[in-house]
């Protein structure tokens, strides 16, 4: 800025900037600036829909795949999101969708019954939870040992984004920038 120089860190909504956004806008002001602005860089960002594409293509199948090798599924998400994931997964008599009880803030969940459910499953069993804060749930299954992709996996790529999911570990696709 005018008053000898800042830092603009901003983390909302990553992968979607916004021309009109008055944040975004700093963002990239402040950006364009520092030593990490590179040509290739910049290439990057210009690809990042083509990258997106990609990226969410490989997880959905690498997503599907997973969900093929094991012979019982649970489901643990929002309510306004089965509709979709029974419309993108046929599920058994053996598979079941538990609703994630409603947010105590945005960043914060009870998840009690989650834990019963993952104390509770067999090598047989894998549980995909649907959250758009699964990044959060994937740090505390791991603190209890759980091993994603073994134990449980992200399923936010079941539901289609016009419902109100991210289907993207954001800090992933963004260290591959």
């Amino acid at each position: 800025d005018n008053n000898g120089g800042a830092i603009y860190h901003y983390a909302g909504n990553v992968l979607r900037f916004d021309p009109q956004s008055y944040t975004d806008r700093k963002f990239f002001e402040a950006y364009i600036k520092t030593p990490w602005f590179t040509a290739e860089t910049f290439m990057r960002v210009l690809n990042l829909p083509h990258y997106l594409r990609d990226y969410e293509a490989a997880q959905r199948e690498n997503l599907h795949r997973l969900l093929q090798k094991f012979h019982r599924l649970v489901f643990w998400g929002e309510a306004e999101w089965e509709t979709a994931v029974r419309a993108a997964v046929t599920l058994t008599p053996l598979d079941r969708y538990v609703c994630a009880p409603p947010p105590v803030d945005i960043d914060k969940r009870n998840i009690a019954d989650l834990l019963k459910i993952m104390d509770k499953k067999d090598a047989d069993t894998l549980v995909i939870v649907l959250i758009n804060i699964y990044d959060n749930i994937n740090v505390i299954l791991n603190s209890r040992g759980y091993v994603e992709n073994e134990d449980f996996a992200d399923g936010r790529l079941l539901v289609p984004s016009k419902a109100g999911c991210r289907p993207w570990h954001e800090f992933a696709v963004l260290k591959d920038l």
